[in-house]
C-alpha cells in the first residue's frame, strides 16, 4: 500500500515522535508546515530530492513576525534543518 504523507507522519508520531522531549513544541509544528506545503494526501514516494530542494527554497523565502518586532525575519537555516530532520526521522 502506498502511504500518504499524512499517514506516514501519523505513524511516525504514534511510534516515535510523541515520546520526544520537543514533540509538541517543535515536531508537531514542523509536521504541520510540511503537510501544508506538500499536501496531506500526497503519496510519500512522490517526495524525493527535487521536491525537498524546492521545499528548502520555499522555506528560505518565508518570513515571520512577532508582535514586538519592527520587521519580519526570514526563517533561519536552523529551523529549516530541524524541519528536514523531522522528515528524515519519519524515514528511519
Amino acid at each position: 500500500k502506498t502511504l500518504s504523507l499524512t499517514e506516514a507522519f501519523g505513524r511516525y508520531w504514534l511510534e516515535r515522535a510523541q515520546f520526544n522531549a520537543s514533540a509538541h513544541g517543535s515536531i508537531k509544528p514542523h509536521i504541520a508546515h510540511m503537510l501544508a506545503y506538500f499536501g496531506e494526501h500526497r503519496p510519500l514516494h512522490a517526495i524525493g530530492a527535487a521536491e525537498l530542494t524546492e521545499y528548502v527554497a520555499h522555506c528560505r523565502k518565508e518570513t515571520y513576525k512577532r508582535a514586538n518586532w519592527k520587521e519580519p525575519k526570514l526563517t533561519s537555516a536552523a529551523t529549516i534543518n530541524r524541519r528536514l530532520a523531522t522528515f528524515q526521522g519519519m524515514h528511519s
